[in-house]
């Protein structure tokens, strides 16, 4: 039930709570008559009862619960009755009075100033009845609005525990405080991301891959938060620090928009158009307060940043379920196919490395994992200009792109060269990208589509297209790793099947044999792609791009092998026997005998 008492005219003796007390310091202080200004007298009555039903601290008055806040919406200027401000100072409650007459209205002055901000998302109108209150959280994606029983009442005692983290002191527990020490993930809570996603899917009914593309959003906001923790080392994602869900869910919108703001003002000096192609965390949360509370709570004592690196990857990849991946509309690429084509591949910290399909970045992500782990003793410099200029993606989907990016942040940062774009476009539409610049291309290209003459004329120019009507999308993608690679770069690509054996793919393969040496071809099972929702037949294909010069028509042998048991079924359920290692060593040996 609403707790509001009903309204009554301000009296003269109410003189803590005047018009004085409450102006916002933006605007002249004019003290009204309460007496003869029912406008003003509705502001003092919702101040009393901010302080006796639902218990804001009555020092808030005039600091963080003002009057008269001026806010710019569409260019003109909004000025509800009264705000409430985190103790950042973003308003988290939005109010405005209203005679019958104007409701309507009021209500609507209230939901412009919402739909206009990142951070608030609850408001309310009242003419001073209960009849005449309502009560309203704003929703995202589509924009709506849910009416909802009451404002939560603040809680003084919400938690006795607050939590610091190295300014990163990730020291010990501070004598005399309350302050707990964040602590690192362990293999014990690994399931602790999947368990956040569920919850997620649960309060708010979103999708899985929905959920998924949040969750994204909550870690780029909590390893933001943990790098540039406020005064004393104090992170602003706890629910210690917060009397009201409400502000403590605007403080969660407030990280993450700083977080965006942030990583754009830093980049944009060394990443050309930065905006256009990686600023995939500029839109809003699409969480509600009470989902982002309760996934902030779980994750508020966890120092991810301060994790091995092993366990937060793989406690990130728990939540790649097959589901999930299907259910983003990619067939992402199993983990053990991933490691066996870097394996071979063997990615040194010098190398450029691309892939043009990134999707969730899990061939970057491999090669991230393979170089740390090859190179123990690799210099932080090193490792540094690795991660940050090493290794890049292209990826058409927004959403990927967040997921591909918080990846590679989780595996140990290198996000900042995935690019939300369209790899098959000419080369003109990347600012910082030229053919043959990569040595090696790991990827695995969309293929299952056939793209018509009318598509074809938006892309690049391609060899395969030229007099077609239509081109398979699995075979524009090969043609445009070969330009990405530089002249002895080398390529591990999935194809189908059919590509190396129908005979209307005979025009690739001599566009391959053109431009490529093919070093070997491994025939992965049906079941390899089924549990992610795609049941088709694949190889794996290395290549080494031909240098200028070199003798394209001399005979060279080629690796031809089959695995039958890549360690899981067609369920996606573990079986023993898995083949990928014993194939890497076979693959490894033919290598080193007749090099790439």
């Amino acid at each position: 039930m609403p707790r509001l008492r009903p309204f009554r005219s301000a009296k003269p003796d109410d003189s803590e709570l005047t018009a004085e007390v409450v102006a916002s310091p933006h605007k002249k202080k004019e003290k009204p008559n309460p007496a003869s200004d029912r406008g003003e007298a509705l502001r003092l009555w919702i101040l009393r009862e901010l302080v006796d039903s639902y218990h804001f601290p009555e020092s808030w008055i005039g600091d963080r619960i003002v009057a008269n806040r001026i806010f710019s919406i569409d260019g003109k200027e909004a000025v509800p009755s009264v705000c409430i401000l985190t103790q950042w100072g973003d308003p988290f409650v939005v109010i405005e009075t209203n005679t019958e007459a104007s409701a309507d209205d009021s209500e609507a002055l209230v939901k412009s100033v919402l739909s206009g901000s990142r951070i608030a998302a609850f408001g309310m109108n009242t003419n001073g009845t209960l009849e005449g209150t309502r009560f309203y959280r704003k929703r995202t994606n589509p924009l709506r609005f849910e009416y909802v029983p009451d404002l939560d009442v603040f809680n003084r005692q919400v938690s006795a525990r607050t939590y610091k983290v190295k300014s990163v002191g990730r020291s010990s527990k501070d004598k005399g405080t309350t302050d707990i020490q964040l602590q690192p993930l362990s293999e014990g809570i690994e399931n602790l991301l999947f368990e956040a996603h569920s919850h997620i899917r649960d309060i708010d009914g979103l999708h899985a891959d929905e959920a998924f593309d949040e969750l994204c959003k909550i870690l780029y906001s909590k390893l933001y938060d943990e790098q540039h923790a406020c005064e004393h080392g104090r992170p602003k994602l706890q629910r210690g620090l917060y009397g009201s869900m409400e502000e403590f869910a605007a403080s969660v919108r407030r990280v993450y928009k700083d977080a965006g703001e942030q990583e754009q003002r830093v980049l944009e000096f060394n990443v050309p158009e930065y905006v256009r192609s990686r600023a995939v965390f500029t839109g809003e949360i699409n969480l509600s307060s009470a989902a982002l509370t309760k996934i902030i709570e779980m994750l508020q004592e966890y120092d991810l940043g301060g994790s091995e690196v092993d366990i937060r990857g793989r406690a990130f990849q728990r939540i790649l379920s097959p589901s999930v991946r299907s259910g983003m509309g990619q067939y992402l690429t199993p983990d053990a196919v991933i490691r066996f084509m870097v394996s071979v591949i063997e990615p040194t910290p010098n190398a450029l490395i691309l892939d043009p399909f990134c999707g969730s970045a899990g061939f970057l992500s491999g090669a991230l994992r393979f170089v740390q782990e090859k190179n123990p003793d690799i210099s932080t410099k090193e490792h540094d200009e690795f991660v940050s200029r090493g290794l890049h993606g292209i990826e058409k989907s927004e959403r990927m792109v967040r997921i591909a990016m918080t990846a590679m942040r989780i595996q140990g940062d290198g996000h900042s060269n995935i690019r939300c774009a369209d790899s098959l476009l000419p080369f003109e539409n990347y600012p910082d990208i030229r053919a043959e610049s990569f040595d090696v291309v790991l990827t695995n290209p969309p293929f299952g589509s056939v793209l018509p003459v009318e598509a074809l004329s938006a892309l690049a120019s391609f060899e395969t297209a030229r007099g077609r009507k239509s081109v398979p999308l699995e075979v524009l993608g090969l043609e445009r790793c070969i330009h990405f690679l530089t002249p002895g770069g080398k390529l591990a690509i999935v194809l189908p099947d059919g590509v190396f054996v129908n005979r209307s793919y005979a025009y690739v393969r001599r566009l391959v044999d053109a431009k490529m040496r093919i070093e070997a071809i491994v025939s992965l099972p049906i079941q390899t792609f089924t549990p992610f929702g795609a049941a088709v037949k694949t190889c794996v294909m290395f290549a080494r791009k031909w240098k200028h010069g070199e003798r394209t028509d001399k005979n060279y042998d080629i690796f031809l092998g089959r695995l039958d048991n890549i360690g899981y079924d067609g369920t996606g359920r573990n079986t023993d026997g898995q083949e990928f290692d014993k194939m890497t060593s076979q693959l490894k040996d033919f290598l080193e005998k007749e090099g790439w």
